[in-house]
């Protein structure tokens, strides 16, 4: 039996709602949001106008600390 090996990249971000958005537009424009590709970010990052251009795999944490 012969199985396919395929890879993922991570994705890290800490960045501002501002910010992501310009940072997924990006992503989007270089192919880094479709298959194979895990994005992980903070909850400020995953919000407001950011919401309208999330990446395809994308994970949000929210932060318990205030």
């Amino acid at each position: 039996m012969i199985y396919a090996c395929k890879t993922s990249h991570l994705c890290l971000c800490f960045i501002s709602e501002e910010d992501a958005v310009t940072v997924y537009q990006n992503a989007s424009t270089m192919k880094m949001t479709g298959e194979g590709f895990v994005w992980l970010v903070t909850q400020q990052s995953f919000s407001g106008n950011a919401r309208g251009v999330l990446p395809q795999g994308i994970t949000s944490i929210k932060s318990l600390v205030p």
